[in-house]
This record gives C-alpha cells, structure tokens and sequence, in this order.
C-alpha cells in the first residue's frame, strides 16, 4: 500500500502472468471460431465475471500468512478459468499443486469481498482440487489420511464418549405424531457433541415430530468433497447415507449441522441423482 486507495500490485501481477492464464494450446489452430464446450461453459461462466480489482487477494489470510507459497485466489481463478476452456490444452491442475492449491483454507473471505460474487473456493480452488485427484498428483498426506480414515470408519472425527448412534433407538415416537423425519447426526453430534444431539431429539419429540435415527449412516463427505476426492465421496458416504434413510422409509431428512445441511445441498443431492441417472 502507498496511500489510500493507491496499491503498487506489480509484483503480484507478475506472479500471474507467469502462470500464463491465456489460451495455451499445442493442436494447430483452427481457421474458424470455435465454440467452447457446452457441458464445461457453465463453469467457465462462473469465473469469467472477475474484474481482476485484487479484492480476494487483500483479504485471503492464507495469502497474508505465506505470500510466498500461496498464489492467491485471483491466480486460481484464472487458471481455474483455463480449465473449463475446451480449446486449452496446459496442465492447469499442476499448475495449481506448483503454487501451494491446497493451503486454501476454504475459509470464503475472497467470495465475501468479491463485486461479483464469484465463489472461488467452490469453482476454482475446489474445481482445480478434483482435477489434480483425477491425474494422480500427490495431494498433502493429512488430505489423503483423512480421507482414508473416515472411509474406514464412516466418520470424519475421533469418537468422544459413547457414540449418540449407539444409545437412542432407532425410531422416537411422540405422543399425538405430527410429522416423521429422519435425523442425519453428522460426525460431530454422533462422536463429539451427543447431549446436543440428544436436546434437538427432545426438541422434535416435544413437537410431535417422529424421529428415525438409522444406525447404518455415515459422515456426509463434505470434507472429502473438498479436498477433491469426489468419487471417493460418491461412493464411500453419499451412496451410504441415501441408501440408509431410504431403507428408513422417510421423504424428509433433517440434521442440526450447518456444514452437514450445506453439504446435502450442494453435495449429496446433485451427487444422490448423478448416481440414479
């Protein structure tokens, strides 16, 4: 910063323009327009109203803490861009593992700052994240780890205490039922946070709500997701936890986890009908 309002960007702009967000291709170029891939262009779209004001990159921490090792989010949003280009041919996933993708945090400042509401963390940072899975780059172990811990034990977390799954019933009847709902506990309110589980039961039960706890659910994946191993996702929890309630008989699933609410809406439902066709 010089002064108010006046920002020397140079050096950052230079650290982009290394990553060469233009149109990279090796295939001799066409004589006639050529139109972007459809099934890609939605994506490309989401990205390409940045006005490239520099407003993300001021406010991402993970930029502030190590400038150095993380390109910030307007890099990952170009390169992002260029993936979604049908007539770009460069490794832009490699591109992106070179200069520090996953130390995103994820944490949504660059979004939340941003004129044009671009949500880089979901389709860049994410985007780039499940590209790099897909071609076989090494990922941080802690990601891998993870991964491979909750789909061994269907959770995400340590358990601490007796899990709520192993002590409420299957089925909760109030007196006089109103309504039926199954309950996704998420990690936390199954391994961590059960007297919390155990008040939002009651709070059901209070209003005549039945409640279906089905035992064989698992963690909604969201933190596999978003490391970029989506079929592991796919496969290991959001195939588990459909088949679950559906086995329950329930048409509504409730949960008390906001991360556990967004990832079934974001998540598990357009995953649940990619998987049903």
């Amino acid at each position: 910063v010089i002064r108010d309002l006046i920002v020397d960007s140079s050096s950052y702009r230079r650290k982009v323009s290394n990553l060469r967000p233009f149109v990279q291709r090796t295939s001799p170029p066409v004589e006639e327009p050529e139109p972007l891939d459809l099934s890609a262009y939605s994506k490309y779209e989401k990205l390409s109203g940045c006005v490239d004001c520099l407003s993300c990159v001021a406010a991402c921490p993970s930029y502030e803490v190590a400038p150095s090792e993380f390109a910030g989010p307007l890099a990952f949003t170009m390169l992002a861009r260029r993936l979604h280009d049908s007539r770009d041919d460069a490794d832009r996933a490699r591109m992106a593992m070179s200069e520090g993708l996953f130390l995103c945090s994820t944490c949504g400042k660059c979004k939340e700052v941003c004129q044009r509401e671009i949500d880089v963390p979901m389709y860049a940072i994410r985007e780039l994240c499940e590209s790099a899975v897909e071609e076989g780059l090494t990922i941080p172990p802690a990601h891998r780890e993870l991964a491979e811990k909750a789909a061994k034990t269907g959770r995400a977390v340590d358990p601490v205490g007796t899990p709520l799954l192993q002590t409420e019933p299957v089925t909760i009847v109030p007196e006089r039922r109103v309504a039926r709902v199954g309950l996704f506990t998420g990690c936390l309110f199954d391994y961590a946070m059960q007297d919390v589980g155990r008040a939002g039961i009651d709070v059901l039960r209070r209003n005549r709500v039945e409640v279906v706890l089905p035992k064989d659910q698992v963690c909604c994946g969201m933190p596999i997701f978003w490391t970029g191993q989506a079929k592991l996702a796919k496969e290991h929890f959001v195939k588990r936890n459909i088949e679950a309630f559906e086995r329950a008989g329930v048409d509504t699933v409730l949960t008390m986890c906001a991360a556990c609410g967004m990832s079934w809406q974001k998540d598990v439902i357009p995953s649940a009908m990619e998987l049903l066709g």
